[in-house]
């Protein structure tokens, strides 16, 4: 980021210089109007710089990015594989900074399987699974977590439809 100490000082030093030799040089009331206008234009300076870094350092939400993978279709008895990977972003772990994912997944029915009797299987990790019991649909939802806070490249919580045919 721009904001280191040197930085600051050497654009300081570079301004202050010329400044100080004009206003050396010229009356009072010219000195007054130069230095104003130094200022305002140090302060201008300062902010734009100041307000890039801040940009350019925000994080970047990465919108529509589906973590929990697509919708799926399969039959009865089916295996169903889940797992929470952004394509390009995290290696199921790690965010790209190399902070540690904390995952959460939980299975419910959206219509007819009220009686499954299927689980998630290690549902606190990236990738989970469950035995697709009976036909209808079912929705995992996924939470990414980074440090407490929402991973940004994920859409958070993410939500994937598994339609289960007999």
């Amino acid at each position: 980021m721009i904001s280191s100490k040197v930085f600051w000082v050497d654009i300081l030093q570079a301004l202050y210089k010329p400044v100080k030799n004009l206003v050396t040089h010229s009356s009072n009331s010219q000195k007054r109007v130069v230095v104003i206008v130094t200022t305002i234009a140090c302060l201008a300076l300062a902010l734009g710089l100041f307000g890039y870094g801040l940009i350019r350092e925000a994080p970047k939400r990465v919108a529509g990015t589906k973590c929990a993978g697509p919708d799926q279709t399969v039959e009865v008895d089916s295996v169903v594989q889940l797992v929470g990977n952004h394509p390009t972003r995290n290696s199921g772990r790690v965010d790209p900074n190399g902070t540690t994912l904390n995952y959460s997944w939980e299975l419910s029915f959206l219509n007819n399987p009220n009686n499954s009797n299927t689980d998630l299987k290690n549902p606190s990790g990236p990738e989970t699974s469950f035995v697709a019991d009976v036909p209808g649909t079912f929705q995992a939802t996924l939470w990414v977590t980074n440090n407490a806070e929402p991973f940004i490249y994920c859409r958070t919580p993410d939500k994937v439809k598994i339609l289960v045919k007999d």
